[in-house]
């Protein structure tokens, strides 16, 4: 094997033993949900919801979830600003990752999320807000989502996006 092969060859392996798959990561969370053990599937969540990573906005949607079917909304409501601010931040991408996705995989790109969850995300904070009784805050949020809608409009997406 020339030394180029087994570059690529070992780079292969250590992308198929390295990267555990998301549903993997999650399965245990989503057993405990089906179960209707809400608390548990949020502790469970919170340890990857909390690691930096590639895919940590879908990893703190699922967590914010959880704690809010658990009843806990203003614990729901701080993982969803994390994941907020995770979705909102600029698009830039290291050229070096751009380059290694080509080469192996479309994993190697920091997950934004869709249009369709980055509005989600301010109706489920302003859900919670409402569930707390906190109404000039869901109002905010409203208006964010308002924002967002009117701005994904501009920018010539969709209407399957809004």
């Amino acid at each position: 094997m020339k030394v180029s092969n087994k570059i690529v060859f070992s780079l292969f392996i250590f992308t198929l033993v390295g990267c555990a798959t998301y549903q993997l990561k999650v399965s245990e969370g989503r057993r405990h949900i089906e179960n209707r053990q809400f608390a548990k599937a949020a502790e469970v969540l919170k340890s990857l919801a909390l690691q930096e990573s590639d895919d940590q906005l879908v990893y703190l949607l699922d967590y914010a979830t959880a704690l809010q079917i658990a009843g806990e909304y203003k614990e729901s409501n701080k993982a969803f600003m994390a994941a907020d601010v995770i979705a909102e931040e600029s698009d830039y991408h290291r050229i070096s990752r751009i380059g290694g996705s080509l080469l192996l995989s479309e994993g190697m790109v920091q997950y934004k999320g869709d249009p369709f969850e980055k509005v989600t995300i301010n109706a489920m904070m302003a859900i919670n807000f409402l569930m707390m009784e906190n109404y000039d805050s869901a109002l905010v949020e409203a208006k964010r989502i308002n924002t967002k809608l009117g701005k994904y409009e501009t920018d010539g997406r969709k209407r399957y996006d809004q």
